[in-house]
């Protein structure tokens, strides 16, 4: 069965003389559904696409989602559908669709639906945020996560393919259209297909954007022509021609029309009665209520085109048996319709005929009824609902307030489109314009715009007045640190007026640090903690002792560790999930720069991910791709780099697809591989938003490439210019490069002093990694200036510090080793003969040929082993090579050089010859000697 020949529902019984039956053939639509057809075929090939039904009220979209839903679900599809309604609150429709799935089934546990467990949880009813729980997760736009969770719930887990399903979507909330243009730019790519049933009026800017989208699939639905609306009559009822003609006629070729006059149709005698048209039918049927039954119908059209059938009776006030009677009676009268335990207006132009209908004293006092009602019972929707209704009678106060209370609330389930639209409907009042300028000012902040924030936020501070001015001034003043203006972060808190609220002495201390005046920015941390501990809110303590800690982080990493874990203890007892994870990470970072281990990075990676924080998830996947590549170097996992970098381009940040990127391109680079490495770089130069401190870093990345292949004239020019300009920056990251960049320096400049002396006073230069990046380069200046005993002790301390990351310490070693070797100051064939032997079983081959180059040059040339047997460390620092290696395992057997030779295919005098050099190597006279000297590495 196909879809063209699907059926829908008929929702209630007919008259007395009409033909029953349960469905009825959508007519007319043939070339509509045939189009149908061939996008879902497409879309279970992974070629999905986005549909568009439109067309007037009554023209038959319901109908026309219904068919379209019957036939996925024939074909094995998951279909999620929703009714959008007006004022249901952030993704409303969204959470009707997906509820039915969500919670009953294995969906949730799904590895692939992790990281949008919480987007998709935070839309469906009865979700309670906890304390602190923030929309803006690092800038990531909650409606981009909860589309792909979408996409992954329809095409992923236990299902193939699947459809979403939305009707009515032109009431849709602002961020279940965000979503849906998500939605929208990827489907193409997904075994998906998302159908929107639309009126063409009221009109949806959103909406029109994804309608006249090159990849959408528009399916505008006209009147029926006459033949067609005779076949629909004839699935409806058994009528004389006539009476059929007349049907038509007066439908004017509306499908749902037709219907209803159809089933409306009466029998006195003989005769036929033909209402003259729908309005004249629907007050027809009103006509034959009593008074209750109208004030229950007008009750609901006060509420809407989806009412809340609960509180109709209070609203009408009657009670309960009465209303029961009243809304029985509207559904004998077909005004309402009562399908699978839903209540229902027959069809939407019926509530409009009523509400029509209704004088308009009636409706001011109806509307003012029914917001009072709902103000009693306090619903989740229900203030959003009252709030309209308040505004529809003109009480722009109460209107108001409850608008800015429905900010927040939007702001903690993720609707930040919803928020601003909120804002606007408040502002639209001309009430509270400074609680409104707050309420834009966070949301920018909230929504990575810090710059328009500023540009709101300022002009409406002449309009604010005692507490209202204060809260501005603290959220401009962070607005404007984010921005980087500083110096306006300062005027603004001295504007704000309140020294004692623990957020100012936090700004300032965060301005103090930015700018390098790093006793103030104690100071001041100092303050703010003291401040909040004696009153303020945990968050605002929690959030200042995050600062000091950082500030601590500088020169006092236990003192730093120990206000971090207050931090984290704190959040934690006080269900602050954001501001637990932030201080777990501050923890993770002090482990990395004293360790370069961190053990319990993983486990805040797996709090962030399932908390919803993917921003902060993202931060610790940055921390373990950069350790990942310092410890293993090119060989290790990309896959942390590559989830940060993936986790960018689907939330369209550009810090974290930029910092994945540069990742991924240090590892090409650190690999040889330029053109790998080149083809990164130029997809970030070509990005649009880059901030100039993170382009700088793609010079450090083509120094790194230099050093490989050992243009160290090059490589110093171009970590010059990446690291000089970020070592302004007293808050830069504590990259390896800095240390790469020092030892570099040292050995191409007469004089890096000043470079060495940058390094030591930056957070980077307290990291392990670059500590022992600086112990080289003392050693190279010691072996300059003739002092052997403290190059080499240098030489020692390096490799001492660098141990839990040794593929990093043998890169920068081979470096500082060509000092060595050139200025004759060090023992450095043992260790270049250990690197060569670890680069080449990594198969770098540009590293291994750097050293084997140093070898020749030091006079102890190499040739590549090709032994089958690894070689242990002690024997590999002397040369000792795999083929040897097979040697000598041999012969601690007791084997002759002749059954050597038969065991390894080589000749008896090659065995000699591998017995001589492992009697020069070891310093013994005999096999026994030798064999002795070699125990304890030969020892499992």
């Amino acid at each position: 069965m196909t879809i063209a020949s699907g059926e829908f529902e008929h929702e209630d019984a007919v008259p007395p003389g009409a033909r029953t039956r349960s469905r009825r053939e959508l007519v007319g639509r043939s070339d509509q559904l045939a189009k149908l057809e061939h996008a879902l075929s497409r879309a279970r090939a992974g070629l999905g696409s986005i549909v568009v039904v439109s067309g007037e009220p009554g023209i038959g979209k319901t109908a026309f989602l219904t068919a379209v839903e019957a036939r996925v679900a024939e074909v094995g599809g998951r279909v999620l559908s929703g009714r959008a309604v007006e004022n249901a609150g952030p993704f409303g429709v969204l959470a009707q669709a997906l509820l039915p799935v969500w919670r009953s089934s294995e969906l949730r546990d799904a590895v692939t639906l992790r990281p949008f467990r919480h987007a998709v949880d935070r839309v469906l009813p009865g979700w309670m945020p906890g304390a602190g729980a923030s929309a803006g997760d690092l800038g990531v736009d909650p409606a981009l996560m909860l589309a792909e969770g979408v996409l992954q719930i329809l095409s992923g887990v236990d299902a193939q393919f699947g459809i979403l399903s939305v009707d009515d979507a032109q009431y849709a909330d602002p961020d279940t259209v965000a979503v849906l243009e998500s939605c929208a730019a990827t489907v193409s790519r997904r075994p998906v297909l998302v159908v929107l049933a639309r009126d063409d009026w009221p009109r949806s800017s959103g909406l029109d954007r994804i309608a006249s989208s090159s990849g959408t699939i528009r399916l505008p639905l006209s009147r029926l022509s006459p033949p067609d609306l005779h076949t629909l009559v004839g699935h409806v009822r058994d009528l004389p021609p006539d009476v059929v003609q007349s049907i038509v006629d007066r439908s004017e070729g509306l499908p749902a029309v037709a219907a209803e006059l159809a089933a409306a149709v009466t029998t006195e005698e003989s005769d036929w009665a033909v209402p003259q048209g729908f309005a004249a039918l629907v007050e027809a049927r009103l006509v034959g209520l009593d008074d209750t039954d109208r004030r229950l119908l007008a009750a609901a059209a006060a509420l809407g085109s989806e009412p809340d059938w609960d509180v109709v009776p209070a609203i009408a006030g009657v009670d309960d048996a009465a209303a029961a009677s009243g809304l029985r009676d509207a559904v004998r009268a077909h005004l309402l319709s009562h399908d699978q335990g839903d209540l229902r207006w027959r069809h939407g132009l019926i509530r409009q005929i009523v509400w029509a209908n209704l004088l308009p004293p009636e409706r001011r006092s109806v509307t003012r009824a029914a917001a009072q009602v709902l103000l009693d019972r306090g619903g989740p929707t229900d203030r959003a609902r009252a709030a309209g209704l308040l505004s529809q009678v003109g009480d722009a106060d109460t209107a108001a307030e409850l608008w800015l209370e429905l900010t927040d609330a939007a702001v903690g389930s993720g609707g930040l489109r919803t928020a601003a639209e909120l804002l606007d409907r408040a502002e639209s009042t001309g009430r509270r314009r400074a609680a409104v300028a707050v309420g834009r000012v966070n949301l920018m902040a909230l929504t990575g715009r810090p710059v328009e924030a500023l540009d709101i936020g300022l002009p409406a501070l002449s309009d604010a007045r005692g507490d209202e001015h204060a809260e501005l001034c603290l959220r401009l003043a962070r607005a404007a640190g984010v921005a980087g203006r500083w110096a306006e972060t300062e005027q603004l808190v001295a504007r704000a007026g309140r020294p004692a609220d623990p957020r100012s002495a936090t700004l300032l201390s965060d301005a103090a640090h930015a700018t390098g005046r790093m006793a103030d920015a104690e100071r001041y941390a100092l303050a703010a903690v003291n401040q909040a501990r004696l009153d303020g809110p945990i968050e605002v303590l929690c959030e200042a002792l995050c600062a000091q800690a950082r500030l601590d982080r500088l020169h006092r990493p236990a003192s730093a560790r120990a206000t971090f874990a207050e931090a984290a203890q704190l959040a934690s007892e006080h269900g602050l999930l954001p501001w637990r994870v932030e201080a777990l990470l501050g923890l993770a970072t002090i482990d990395l720069l004293i360790d370069e281990r961190s053990p319990d990075l993983l486990e805040v990676h797996r709090i962030a991910l399932d908390a919803g924080l993917l921003g902060r998830a993202a931060q610790a996947d940055l921390l373990l791709a950069d350790h990942v590549l310092v410890r293993d170097g090119p060989a290790g996992s990309a896959e942390p780099a590559t989830r940060v970098a993936e986790f960018g381009r689907l939330a369209r940040v550009d810090y974290f697809t930029f910092a994945g990127e540069t990742l991924l391109a240090s590892r090409s680079a650190l690999a040889g591989d330029e053109r790998a490495m080149e083809f990164r770089l130029s997809r970030l130069d070509a990005g649009r938003d880059l901030p100039p401190d993170s382009r700088i870093q793609i010079a450090g990345v083509r120094g790194q490439a230099a050093m490989v292949r050992h243009d160290l004239d090059a490589a110093a020019d171009l970590l010059d210019a990446a690291m000089r300009p970020l070592a302004e920056h007293r808050s830069a990251a504590p990259l390896v490069l800095f240390g790469a960049w020092a030892l570099v320096e040292t050995l191409v400049r007469a004089d890096a002093s000043e470079v060495r002396g940058v390094l030591a006073d930056q957070t980077a230069g307290r990291r392990r990694a670059n500590l022992g990046a600086l112990r080289y380069a003392d050693a190279v200046v010691a072996g300059r200036a003739g002092d052997r005993t403290g190059a080499e002790a240098a030489l020692a301390g390096g490799d001492e510090l660098l141990a839990p990351t040794p593929w990093w310490r043998r890169f920068l070693r081979t470096v500082a080793l060509e000092a060595a070797v050139t200025e004759e100051w060090g023992d450095a064939v043992p260790r270049l003969r250990i690197d060569l032997a670890d680069f080449e079983a990594a198969g770098e081959e540009q590293l291994a040929r750097t050293v084997r180059d140093l070898l020749r040059r030091a006079g102890a040339p190499t040739r590549r082993g090709r032994g089958d047997s690894t070689v242990p460390i002690g024997l590999r620092a002397v040369g000792v090579t795999s083929r040897e290696m097979d040697v000598l395992r041999l012969l601690e057997d007791g084997l002759s050089n002749a059954d050597i030779g038969t065991r390894l295919f080589l000749s008896p005098r090659t065995v000699e010859t591998h017995v001589a050099n492992l009697l020069t190597k070891s310093g013994a006279s005999n096999r026994v000697e030798l064999v002795t000297w070699a125990a304890p590495s030969l020892t499992p």
